[in-house]
C-alpha cells in the first residue's frame, strides 16, 4: 500500500505523454495519498522482480446497476457490489512485459477473497485510450451499455464468470 515512502520510489513514474496517461502519473503524485488518507481510495503500489516501480492500482467499493453490468435479473438486487478500479498504471519502461495482467490477476484474487459480497470489477477507461480498451478486452472486460459520459468508457468483469 501507498505510503510517503513508497510515494518517493515513484518520482519518476511515467505512464506516457498522452493527457490520460499524464492524468495517471498527476493522480498518484498528487492525490493517491489524500484519497487514501481520507478512506476513498487505497492505492496498491508494484515493483519488478529487480526492485523497480513497475505499476499502481488504486481500489476502492463502489456499486454498480445490474442493467448496466449485463446481469439483468440474474441479480437479485437493483445494484451490483463492486470493486472499482478507479486507477491503473504501468510505468513507460514496463509496459508490455506483463505487469499489467499481473496487478489484474492481484486485483481478482484480492476482490474473490473479500469477506463480503462482490460480483463485478468495473473501471472507466479514456475512449481515446484505445490500447487500454483492448488490454481490459482481452483481460475479459467488457464495455457496459452505458452511454460515455465526459469522453469515458465504463468496463466491467463478472467475477463469476472467470476463467
Amino acid at each position: 500500500m501507498l505510503d510517503d515512502g513508497l510515494l518517493r520510489d515513484f518520482a519518476e513514474f511515467s505512464c506516457g505523454d498522452e493527457e490520460w496517461q499524464t492524468d495517471l502519473r498527476d493522480f498518484l503524485i498528487e492525490d493517491a495519498l489524500g484519497q487514501s488518507r481520507g478512506r476513498f481510495s487505497v492505492t496498491f503500489v508494484f515493483y519488478t522482480e529487480s526492485g523497480e516501480p513497475a505499476g499502481f492500482a488504486a481500489l476502492s467499493a463502489a456499486q454498480v446497476s445490474r442493467s448496466d453490468t449485463g446481469l439483468g435479473r440474474r441479480a437479485p438486487y437493483p445494484v451490483v457490489p463492486a470493486v472499482l478500479i478507479g486507477r491503473l498504471g504501468i510505468d513507460v519502461t514496463q509496459q508490455g512485459k506483463g505487469y499489467g495482467q499481473q496487478v489484474m490477476a492481484l486485483i481478482r484474487e484480492w476482490a474473490m477473497s473479500l469477506p463480503v459480497g462482490c460480483r463485478i470489477l468495473a473501471l472507466q477507461v479514456d475512449v481515446r485510450n484505445e490500447g487500454a480498451i483492448r488490454f481490459y478486452e482481452r483481460d475479459g472486460f467488457t464495455k457496459a451499455p452505458i452511454e460515455v459520459q465526459r469522453s469515458m468508457q465504463w468496463m466491467f468483469y463478472d467475477l463469476e464468470a472467470r476463467p
